[in-house]
């Protein structure tokens, strides 16, 4: 299994503190590792740090919660199979991702920049020539807007459909960003990523839950 170097470098900084946190909450509270963006990578990162340096009961963790993650694992095989191989559930790590948000693509075989500038990153190529490609491991909630509706209606705060995908094909092929041409707006993957965005959306599910598609 390989990790993204420098997102693992600051994950090592946070232990002692996360560890303290950890050690100081009573056995019969549940830990919950929440975290945005990068702060989404940490938490995951975290979590596992946890699992294998304490050996803590897996009972006494919520699941982890990652909105717009950056994906920073990678291993052979099938993805699914990787929190399993740690001692963990596929349910344990909960993704959430908001429309055509750039960031939990990148480092991904469905990143559209990485193609075009991997052979100028040597540090993105293995030995053996293969790119790196990164994943999100775990379970994945696609918040899909409905882009249909007049601009009034706020789609990008109002999902009109939440899909869990817990196949890693399934996960990929949602994530697969459509051509250029076909985005709403050229920086709709970009203005995705904005974190008010997640939390509108969020506050917007939870007043009207839309339906939950499982594949």
């Amino acid at each position: 299994t390989q990790v993204h170097a420098g997102v693992y470098a600051v994950a090592k900084d946070l232990y002692p503190t996360v560890l303290r946190a950890v050690s100081s909450t009573p056995p019969s509270r549940p830990i919950c590792l929440v975290g945005q963006s990068l702060g989404g990578s940490l938490a995951l990162l975290l979590r596992l740090m946890l699992v294998h340096r304490l050996r803590l009961d897996p009972a006494r963790f919520a699941p982890v919660h990652t909105f717009a993650a950056l994906p920073v694992i990678s291993a052979p095989g099938d993805p699914a199979t990787w929190l399993p191989q740690h001692g963990l559930e596929q349910d344990a790590v909960r993704n959430f991702v908001y429309g055509l948000d750039i960031v939990p693509r990148c480092y991904t075989a469905n990143d559209p920049l990485l193609h075009q500038i991997q052979p100028l990153i040597r540090a993105m190529v293995k030995s053996d020539g293969a790119p790196v490609l990164y994943e999100l491991p775990g379970v994945l909630y696609h918040l899909r807007p409905d882009l249909s509706a007049p601009p009034s209606s706020s789609p990008s705060t109002a999902p009109s459909t939440i899909v869990e995908l817990r196949s890693f094909e399934a996960q990929r092929t949602a994530l697969s960003l459509p051509p250029a041409r076909l985005l709403p707006q050229a920086w709709a993957p970009l203005a995705d990523h904005v974190h008010r965005r997640y939390l509108r959306a969020i506050k917007y599910l939870v007043a009207n839950p839309p339906p939950l598609l499982a594949l």
